[in-house]
């Protein structure tokens, strides 16, 4: 395992989380006062190594299925250390495997873990290390059609598929292309999606791993990139970058030509605001949400960011976002910082709450 990437990934975290705190809102209002909003659902977990327990929590998805039933709740206080192994840790709840499961990098923990939609602890798996199965700083995670796992191995440098139960399936480098990959996403043709937040680029590898194409290079312009952190998808394979350190939502053509790209100026947040982008994800609609600073935001056609969570629903340094329509809509947020939040949250989600803004600037091209 190279020192010099894993002090490469340390450096990188340490401005990300300068950036993220200094534009986070002081809140001290307690989980309960947070529920009693509306909605929120569940925080689950703390700093720690156990179950349902995190360090640095960031990339965030679900699977795919459909159905789901009601499972056992679990002691999300326990403190112990369970190992961690590849394929370790004990399944919680019953064994269901057709019900929607919430999949979170566990970064510094080097594991990944699973839990219900709900926030009930199911599995983890991962443990650190250098060999194709283990982890070293998991940063993004991702779903193919067929629910294998996708994560981007940060300091091993490569994109590994893992099964539900936590067994690898596939184990890609792209080298001379990958040096520190983070964000990751899959098309709905299973091509994964990575950026590389020092190259500053985007990887697009086809389904059996092979190099497909790559765009972009360090810059401040339109096609370029400064740590783009997040990618996600839609339904038309376009690619959707959060380039964090332009204060950019870039919008391109699966082939890498620029569809849309909007800047601070665009987002129409109070001149105040601290901007600081990480997290993106599509909903089943279509719409872009956006992690930005302490709140997760719509993008619209035009650009703007329309709020749907901020710090008043108990956010303070929100990371990754993933949406999902089971249980009548949720969002997933990650919370990593330097106060005690390393959580995974559970929003109420409702699309039709946001249907009317179709009218008016709702982002949904087609090209």
């Amino acid at each position: 395992m190279s020192e010099t990437l894993c002090a490469k990934f340390h450096d990188v975290m340490m401005n990300l989380l300068k950036r993220l705190i200094s534009g986070s809102a002081d809140t001290s209002a307690s989980t309960k006062a947070e529920l009693e909003q509306g909605k929120l659902l569940k925080k689950v977990g703390r700093k720690g190594r156990g179950r349902a327990q995190f360090d640095m929590p960031c990339g965030v998805t679900t699977t795919k299925a459909e159905e789901e039933e009601e499972e056992e709740d679990v002691d999300y206080d326990y403190d112990g250390d369970d190992g961690g192994g590849c394929c370790g840790g004990d399944y919680v709840g019953n064994d269901n495997d057709d019900a929607d499961l919430v999949v979170v990098a566990d970064t510094d923990n080097h594991r990944i873990q699973l839990f219900s939609i709900d926030g009930l602890f199911k599995f983890k798996f991962g443990e650190k290390g250098s060999n194709p199965h283990q982890l070293c700083y998991p940063a993004g995670v991702a779903v193919t059609s067929k629910d294998s796992i996708v994560v981007s191995d940060s300091v091993n440098v490569a994109v590994k598929l893992f099964s539900l139960e936590g067994n690898l399936e596939k184990h890609f480098t792209c080298p001379g292309h990958l040096e520190l990959p983070y964000g990751v996403a899959v098309t709905s043709d299973d091509h994964v999606v990575v950026t590389d937040i020092y190259k500053h680029s985007v990887v697009v590898l086809r389904p059996n791993g092979e190099l497909s194409h790559t765009f972009g290079c360090y810059g401040d312009g339109p096609r370029e990139f400064d740590h783009p952190y997040c990618v996600t998808t839609n339904s038309s394979n376009q690619i959707v970058v959060s380039d964090t350190g332009n204060s950019a939502v870039k919008i391109f053509h699966f082939q890498g030509r620029l569809l849309r790209h909007f800047s601070t100026s665009d987002f129409r947040l109070p001149a105040d605001n601290f901007v600081s982008l990480y997290g993106v994800c599509t909903d089943a609609d279509d719409n872009t949400l956006v992690v930005c600073t302490s709140g997760v935001y719509i993008l619209t056609k035009d650009g703007r960011l329309w709020e749907v969570l901020t710090s008043k629903d108990g956010l303070t340094s929100p990371r990754c976002v993933a949406a999902c329509s089971a249980s009548g809509g949720r969002l997933l947020v990650t919370q990593a910082g330097y106060d005690s939040r390393h959580e995974l949250c559970v929003f109420r989600y409702n699309r039709e709450d946001f249907r009317s803004l179709n009218t008016l600037v709702y982002y949904a091209i087609s090209i």
